[in-house]
């Protein structure tokens, strides 16, 4: 991180200190953190983009300044505090882990809770991770995996999902990932998955091998999540979004 950013994130825990403790989400304590102008998402950080505000508890959001890569920190669905979180040590968390993820450039803030701080237009462009055909949807593979100092981190790839003609079994592909590997599986619908029957899926990962459990598809019976779990009961959640309109719009 550079050493104008520490000093700009200086400056921000100090006015994050002044709305303590309802931290009512002020524009004014954002401002020297946040991005501006123009932000075009390649089409795999439009999916993280969706991903996190998809999230039952999104906390922060932040976007490297050439629209490659986003960051996104959400916490627990159980105990979703976000008027109380401390926002100064995530913002910085997750500035922090995007920074590190690219070799050149900087990250900026994007979203701090459900709202978009960025000041100016998100837009998405279409790539090698946009859904092409009305039978195609991107999914978001994410879960708690080992960060080689006894604790765990939080790991998230994009890919593609495909039904099949018949739309009962979907293909899925995802974005080779460091931790992952290249995770490759499919989706299969359970005979009363429209009344609720959860449906199967099972991925394989070059890196972290199988994945498995089960998925609660939405109302239009092509989306929805579920969560599995693969080698050492690790946990793991998968979200198929649904076709965006545009990413946002500000």
């Amino acid at each position: 991180m550079s050493a104008s950013r520490i000093i700009r994130l200086a400056a921000v825990a100090v006015l994050l200190v002044a709305v303590r403790p309802a931290m009512a989400l002020d524009s004014t304590s954002v401002l020297t953190v946040n991005g501006r102008g123009a932000l075009a998402l390649s089409s795999s950080a439009a999916a993280g983009y969706q991903s996190y505000f998809a999230h039952s508890c999104p906390l922060v959001l932040a976007a490297h300044e050439s629209g490659s890569r986003v960051t996104q920190t959400v916490g627990p669905d159980d105990n979703c505090l976000t008027g109380h979180v401390d926002f100064q040590r995530y913002i910085a968390a997750t500035l922090a882990r995007c920074e590190g993820g690219t070799r050149y450039g900087e990250c900026w803030i994007v979203a701090i809770g459900r709202e978009v701080v960025w000041q100016g237009p998100v837009r998405a462009t279409k790539g090698k991770w946009t859904p092409r055909t009305s039978r195609q949807f991107s999914a978001v593979l994410s879960g708690r995996v080992p960060n080689g100092s006894g604790g765990r981190m939080f790991e998230q790839t994009i890919g593609l999902l495909t039904w099949r003609k018949g739309d009962r079994t979907a293909d899925m592909t995802f974005a080779p990932d460091s931790v992952y590997g290249t995770c490759t599986g499919a989706l299969t619908l359970a005979k009363d998955a429209a009344d609720g029957t959860p449906s199967a899926f099972e991925l394989t990962c070059s890196k972290m091998g199988k994945v498995a459990g089960a998925f609660d598809v939405g109302p239009d019976g092509r989306t929805g999540a579920g969560a599995g779990s693969g080698a050492n009961a690790r946990h793991f959640d998968l979200v198929v979004l649904p076709h965006p309109e545009a990413v946002a719009k500000k």
